[in-house]
């Protein structure tokens, strides 16, 4: 028996531009601090950041960062950010090891 032609394989879709003013993103933090995390329930509001290494990351209001924030959006956040526009993460699911938070531009 043989194969179908003609096939291209898999194309995945265009991913669409963040919008700096309007964009959320929903997404597990990633190298979390789990010493960090005990002190944090769900509502908790963090910072977002770029630290000195270049990640994106949630940082609680002791300075201390919780976790990474990977996502397909990571790249232009920190674009964002660095033409000026400010966000926060809210934490809305701590299961520990895991933690979801939600964010939004301020």
């Amino acid at each position: 028996m043989s194969g179908s032609g003609g096939g291209s394989g898999y194309h995945p879709s265009a991913r669409a531009q963040f919008d700096c003013n309007t964009g959320t993103i929903t997404t597990n933090l990633s190298t979390i601090n789990l010493a960090i995390l005990s002190t944090h329930s769900v509502g908790d509001i963090l910072q977002v950041e770029i630290n000195a290494t270049g990640a994106l990351v949630a940082v609680n209001g002791n300075g201390q960062i919780l976790g990474s924030i990977v996502h397909v959006n990571t790249v232009d956040i920190k674009q964002c950010i660095n033409n000026g526009n400010n966000y926060i993460a809210k934490i809305t699911v701590i299961n520990t090891p895991a933690c979801t938070v939600n964010v939004r531009g301020i």
